[in-house]
């Protein structure tokens, strides 16, 4: 047996290599997730009479994603549920009524804060893009980012939580909602993919049935978690919880409450070797990444104060064009008025050369008109020297602001609805529930088709088998879930806030 995993594995969780996480970002949310939302309108009931200017409203990032993993459809009541996705011919009527009845009784509450989700994500694309707010409302984001853990620590996975944040520091887009609990997946969207072929499959549908129109539909990360998970191949397991010490030890100079301590233990005990390291892999990536928010925060907000107070007093405004510094164009523009009136009046003089456009009148060679120009106009030459320095004051500021990392706007997700450090607790949190936990996650349906796969009868697989139900509750599965997730968002907070990356 492995007593421990850095017998196996040499890397040091503080010497992981840096990853280009802009691009991570970006492929994974706007290329992979955005590929599989849905065009199904989320108001198409409401009235369409009047013709809409604005792009259609498309499924929130955040929801796809919810799909991508697989989340439960769950009732009101919090004892029914089932895997949400296409499963071809392999559910019969009876479980097609079951499925119709959960979905007519919905949490209403929660259902307000899942419709608000996927209009927030709409209105912040809008802003985000439109030439009337997109300048206002980036320079908004990157004066004060939003924090990365929304979510309320109180309140358990099924209560009204608004997850709001109070930007204070912003000019206009204050206050800020970025909504991800609850963490189960919402009936009319999960039902009604606009192309078909945006479907995720339910969990362990068979590569038969895995087809829709000649497209092979991607499988969730429910199926693929417990594929590893579950494998009763995997039998090299740990006794010492290597993985909990060294990574807090990596954050104890934070000066918090240790929040891998509020792990259980046991959970770190029982875990195969490849299930550790897939942990202690995430983990890590969560860490760096944290720090790259860390750093990327505090260069955006020394930039953004540098931009308001280089010179006293003055007004930014935001046009469809641009930034507009008032003071610094009202500066440009004197030194161009008193530049033109300047060689106005110094055109009179014999030999005086206008830049451009020559010589205008007077012409007369004298070996003194150089000289003689160079010392009646000092002035001149100073105020172009100036109006130069201004110009490039100027062009340096816009240039900064438009080119400011964009790492932000996708790794905290305030834009999106849905950041990389969103998506990594998520997926982490697949991990770090109990087997027993993720065995309850299908519902009976998918839990037969996963049992006609010999390779996955686990003990904890057997069990369930044994007594025909899962062993636990999906209200206490998602509470655990739930848990996970606002624990890594919160030591993933106290990382970026800190005063110093770790």
């Amino acid at each position: 047996m492995v007593q421990d995993v850095s017998t196996i594995f040499s890397a040091e969780i503080t010497d992981k290599q840096q990853l280009d996480y802009l691009n991570i970002s970006k492929n994974l949310i706007l290329r992979n997730i955005n590929s599989i939302r849905s065009n199904f309108q989320f108001n198409e009931n409401q009235d369409n009479t009047e013709p809409n200017i604005l792009p259609p409203m498309k499924e929130s990032y955040c929801h796809a994603f919810f799909r991508i993993l697989g989340l439960p459809v769950i009732s009101a009541d919090k004892t029914k549920f089932y895997n949400p996705g296409f499963y071809g011919n392999e559910i019969g009527q009876i479980e097609v009524e079951r499925r119709n009845a959960i979905d007519r009784n919905q949490d209403q509450n929660l259902f307000t804060l899942e419709t608000a989700r996927e209009f927030i994500n709409y209105g912040n694309g809008l802003k985000f893009e439109a030439n009337s707010t997109k300048y206002q409302y980036r320079f908004d984001l990157l004066k004060q980012p939003i924090s990365v853990n929304l979510i309320t620590e109180n309140k358990g996975p099924f209560d009204y939580d608004q997850q709001i944040d109070e930007v204070s520091s912003r000019t206009v887009h204050k206050p800020v909602q970025k909504i991800l609990r609850p963490f189960k997946c919402v009936p009319n969207l999960t039902n009604k993919v606009i192309p078909a072929t945006n479907m995720i499959c339910a969990p362990f549908v068979n590569e038969a049935n895995s087809k829709l129109r000649n497209s092979v539909l991607t499988k969730p990360y429910l199926e693929f978690v417990a594929r590893i998970r579950l494998s009763k191949d995997i039998t090299s397991n740990t006794t010492e919880n290597t993985l909990s010490q060294a990574l807090s030890k990596k954050i104890e100079d934070l000066n918090i409450e240790s929040v891998l301590s509020s792990f259980s233990n046991s959970i770190f005990k029982d875990l195969s070797v490849l299930e550790l390291y897939i942990i202690e892999q995430l983990f890590i990536t969560l860490i760096d990444a944290c720090n790259k928010i860390n750093k990327e925060r505090k260069s955006a907000q020394e930039l953004i104060a540098k931009m308001e107070s280089r010179l006293k007093n003055e007004d930014i405004k935001f046009t469809n064009e641009g930034i507009v510094f008032d003071t610094l164009e009202k500066w440009i523009q004197e030194r161009q008025e008193k530049i033109a009136a300047k060689e106005l009046l110094l055109s009179q003089i014999p030999g005086f050369k206008i830049a451009g456009i020559g010589n205008l009148n007077n012409k007369i060679p004298c070996i003194l008109t150089n000289s003689f120009i160079e010392l009646v106009q000092p002035d001149l030459e100073n105020l172009k020297k100036e109006l130069d320095a201004l110009n490039k004051e100027k062009n340096k500021r816009v240039t900064a602001f438009n080119s400011l990392n964009s790492e932000l706007f996708y790794l905290i997700g305030e834009v999106n609805g849905l950041g990389l450090i969103d998506v990594l607790a998520m997926m982490l949190s697949f991990w770090l529930i109990s087997a027993e936990e993720l065995v309850s996650m299908f519902d009976d349906e998918s839990f037969n088709r996963l049992i006609k796969e010999p390779s996955l009868y686990s003990s904890v697989v057997e069990n369930r088998r044994n007594n025909s139900s899962p062993p636990l509750a999906i209200s206490k599965v998602m509470e655990s879930f739930d848990k996970n997730v606002t624990l890594i968002l919160k030591l993933a907070d106290s990382i970026v806030e800190s005063e110093k990356a770790i």
